[in-house]
């Protein structure tokens, strides 16, 4: 597995030479759709699209000057039903990244991605946000292969550099929660190496945060590294990823969104904080629910939750289990230090960022605005697919 996911990595100073002789090899006379946000002029799309030239392919390119609008997405998906394209070559951020997935899957077409920065893992995986419906994921194809150039990265600008800080503190939640699933269920989940990769994080910050361009590198290795690991974890049991999606729509409307950093940070920073409220309560009795106040007359504006979150799936198992209530209750302490040792790390890295840069545009939503402790909880979604501890809420649909 280690070596089929490095392997669909280039990344090195002549990556799109790289990428010129790959598709010659593979894709010459072939059609080729090219995809990117940016402009026209940007000296690294020129570079691209000279090199898919010279390749020998037939290519077209799609511009989406209003990173991929209704209309836009409408736009494309009428040209790709009109030509029948052998790949898509896509070059931005996660965005376009996702969008070129989506048709990939929708269109049965492989497709390369060429990374314009690395503030997350979506360039490397094969797991898709529907672009018409944020709360809507699936799994697709990988990537074919990921071009990276060194020269691009070192371009990449603050705002996303920050962005993949965020995304990476983000698996603070991840680590909690599986901490708390070993202890309670003896499942013995190896967290060790992304433990180690959030380390390294916190040892590099203060030169990353600085914006030198080789610290651009050093965080795209890391997201690289955490990615493979990401990779070997479903991620449709990671609380983190699930919950991405509630964030996303109840800030889709927002001009303050600034990145899927952020709202991975937002989303982490809220779950540990309900699980730090459940295990500060005195006893939690069989069969009887957490609550939290002042939640319920909120909820029904986001009506997304109100339809899908009545399944008690994992927690309710633990309700009605004796032995199991009766660890849970035991082990309160222990999960209460996990969660706020996670929070204080978190904490500790957004101060290092807070030197360099403003911290967020905006803050995380209270806990009585958004859900109840049984929205907590987590799901059986169509396929029976158990989404696991606490995690998700309900949102996201593996199909």
């Amino acid at each position: 597995m280690e070596n089929e996911f490095y392997d669909r990595i280039v990344y090195r100073k002549n990556a799109f030479l790289e990428l010129k002789e790959y598709l010659s090899q593979n894709f010459n006379g072939k059609k080729v759709l090219l995809i990117s946000t940016k402009s026209l002029v940007n000296p690294h799309l020129t570079e691209i699209m000279n090199m898919i030239s010279v390749s020998g392919c037939n290519f077209k390119h799609y511009i989406a000057k209003n990173n991929f609008s209704n209309f836009e997405l409408k736009q494309i998906s009428e040209l790709l039903t009109l030509e029948n394209f052998d790949l898509y070559v896509v070059f931005g951020a996660g965005r376009a990244t996702m969008v070129t997935k989506y048709f990939a899957n929708i269109f049965c077409v492989p497709y390369i991605v060429c990374p314009s920065a690395c503030s997350n893992s979506s360039f490397f995986s094969n797991i898709c946000i529907n672009p018409y419906d944020s709360t809507r994921s699936f799994k697709c194809d990988y990537p074919q292969k990921i071009f990276i150039n060194e020269s691009v990265i070192k371009t990449m600008p603050r705002k996303l550099l920050k962005q993949g800080v965020f995304f990476i503190m983000a698996i603070e939640e991840m680590l909690a929660m599986s901490t708390i699933e070993n202890i309670l269920f003896d499942k013995h989940n190896d967290m060790s190496q992304i433990n180690k990769i959030t380390t390294k994080l916190q040892k590099e910050i203060k030169g990353i945060m600085s914006g030198d361009v080789d610290s651009k590198l050093i965080l795209t290795d890391i997201i690289i590294d955490l990615s493979y690991e990401l990779d070997k974890v479903d991620i449709f049991k990671s609380a983190t990823f699930n919950l991405y999606t509630i964030m996303q729509k109840i800030f889709l409307n927002s001009s303050e969104i600034t990145g899927s950093g952020e709202i991975y940070l937002l989303a982490s920073k809220t779950l540990l904080l309900c699980y730090k409220n459940l295990f500060m309560q005195k006893k939690i009795k069989q069969l009887e629910l957490p609550n939290f106040p002042k939640i319920v007359k909120n909820i029904e504006k986001y009506s997304i939750f109100y339809k899908k979150i009545n399944n008690f799936a994992y927690f309710n198992e633990i309700l009605s289990k004796k032995e199991l209530l009766t660890r849970l209750n035991n082990l309160k302490e222990e999960f209460l230090y996990q969660c706020n040792k996670r929070i204080e790390e978190q904490d500790n890295l957004l101060d290092v960022v807070k030197n360099y840069d403003d911290i967020f545009t905006y803050q995380t939503p209270l806990l009585s605005d958004v859900f109840t402790a049984v929205k907590v909880l987590p799901y059986v979604c169509e396929n029976n697919f158990i989404v696991d501890l606490m995690g998700g809420l309900g949102l996201v649909n593996a199909f």
